[in-house]
């Protein structure tokens, strides 16, 4: 049985390196203009775009991070909120948030994490362990313009 399988295997083998082998690409007539993608252009259109982008664009999305106001939280001072606002004209498009020091993340209890009305970013949590220090919050939003 194995010895009929390393035949096949073989046989399977030779056949896809013989040098007999046929293009997979269609067959089809191209005109010496059309050759790259990059010099295709619309039928009507007097003059080919050789970077091949659109030519009515008016302007490239931006995408920015705002970094927000850090906050303290500490023992017993229940749920905080730390927000990250867009500026005016942008959307806020998604966020995260950074704890000042690793030892205090493991207290944090985050709560909510989300988009806000505000067009920003808010991180509600507390700290509720007896041996924990104050925590630090720092929130991020990612704009686009």
């Amino acid at each position: 049985m194995r010895n009929r399988l390393l035949l096949l295997t073989a046989a399977v083998i030779l056949s896809a390196c013989a040098d007999d082998q046929h293009s997979t690409a269609p067959a089809s007539s191209r005109s010496a203009r059309s050759n790259a993608a990059g010099d295709v252009g619309a039928s009507g259109q007097s003059a080919v775009n050789p970077s091949a982008k659109p030519t009515d664009q008016v302007g490239l999305t931006t995408v920015f991070t705002v970094v927000g106001n850090s906050v303290s939280i500490s023992l017993g001072d229940g749920p905080k909120l730390a927000t990250a606002t867009c500026p005016t004209g942008s959307q806020a498009v998604s966020g995260g948030y950074a704890v000042s020091s690793y030892p205090g993340s493991r207290y944090l209890n985050v709560v909510q994490v989300g988009v806000n009305a505000a067009n920003g970013w808010t991180v509600t949590g507390w700290v509720q362990d007896l041996a924990a220090p104050t925590i630090e919050v720092i929130p991020t939003v990612t704009c686009i313009k």
